[in-house]
């Protein structure tokens, strides 16, 4: 009589899934958020397009002033399941320069496809404070910039009310240009020669605006009238950073944040708002001028319009810088 063969008995494990979550946390410190992406499962995938997929973990890393590079993590269990379905159980770090770390365990749900771990992403793998809806908020502490001093103690970019001077060679009537020379020469200490050399090779028919150098109000007040009347001529108010013109190539200036460098700036703890080192001394001391920016986290509601503290970091004011160079 025939008999059977004895069975082969094949035991298929499944792979381990905490590979996986290493990384996708691995690529979260790089900001690859492609390659996170591409690590979820097809029903995650077909939830969030990976352009708003990004811009949820843009926005977490953005309005809690978190830089690329400041997660921090550590896989502290792998289990699977069953033969569809596994878990990784984690610590996360994310690091704010304004409110320090905020860590958080969690558990990633992973499910088996084409024998491979896919990631069942929801919102709460960011932080597990978001479940519900909720959402974050900082609102920033903005420290006061360091000034710039010549080796006397004379300002050189410090807080204060001016007029920014300049012109438009091609505006200028001929026939009045030395009248215009001397007089501008007596509202800012300039000479007049100086005042010349700043456009004069542009030539009277070049119609763009030329900036020329900031002077105190209270210097250029008795001749601000006067000089409002000479076409081509341009004096304009301001409060705020004030230079009063020795080397302005080696001071610099500040200016205020463009749309693109918005976000960039926020991760390092800039409110929007705030006006950056972009030349000379101004920007290669930012660090130093700028001093530590500080900031409130919170946790908000928006079906309660409560809101939660997270954490909060407190201000420490720009240092004042002293040059070797000489204001007069």
């Amino acid at each position: 009589t025939p008999t059977l063969a004895p069975p082969t008995i094949r035991v298929t494990t499944p792979p381990d899934p905490a590979p996986v979550a290493q990384a996708f946390f691995e690529a979260w410190k790089l900001d690859d958020y492609a390659a996170m992406y591409a690590s979820l499962d097809a029903a995650s995938q077909q939830a969030i397009s990976l352009e708003d997929f990004t811009n949820r973990y843009l926005g977490v890393a953005v309005e809690a002033a978190i830089p690329q590079g400041n997660v921090g993590f550590q896989v502290l269990a792998s289990q699977v399941l069953n033969p569809q379905e596994a878990a990784v159980d984690y610590q996360v770090t994310l690091t704010s320069v304004l409110v320090g770390p905020l860590t958080r365990e969690n558990e990633m749900r992973l499910g088996l496809e084409g024998g491979q771990w896919r990631i069942r992403w929801n919102e709460t793998l960011i932080l597990p404070d978001l479940a519900g809806g909720l959402k974050l908020r900082m609102v920033n502490y903005v420290p006061a910039r360091g000034n710039i001093f010549d080796r006397n103690g004379n300002p050189l970019a410090a807080p204060g009310e001016g007029y920014a001077v300049g012109l438009v060679p091609g505006e200028i009537d001929p026939e009045l240009e030395s009248k215009m020379l001397t007089l501008l020469s007596r509202a800012s200490g300039y000479s007049a020669e100086y005042i010349y050399s700043l456009y004069g090779k542009l030539g009277l028919d070049y119609g763009f605006y030329v900036p020329f150098f900031s002077v105190p109000a209270e210097m250029l007040n008795p001749y601000y009238n006067a000089l409002v009347g000479y076409t081509g001529v341009n004096v304009n108010f301001f409060s705020g950073r004030f230079y009063p013109g020795a080397a302005p190539q080696t001071i610099g200036f500040v200016s205020a944040l463009q749309p693109e460098e918005v976000d960039h700036y926020r991760r390092l703890g800039y409110q929007w708002t705030e006006r950056v080192g972009r030349a000379g001394l101004e920007q290669a001391m930012e660090q130093y001028l700028g001093g530590i920016h500080g900031g409130a986290l919170y946790l908000d509601n928006p079906a309660t319009q409560q809101s939660q503290k997270l954490g909060e970091g407190f201000i420490t004011p720009g240092e004042d810088v002293v040059t070797t160079l000489d204001e007069a």
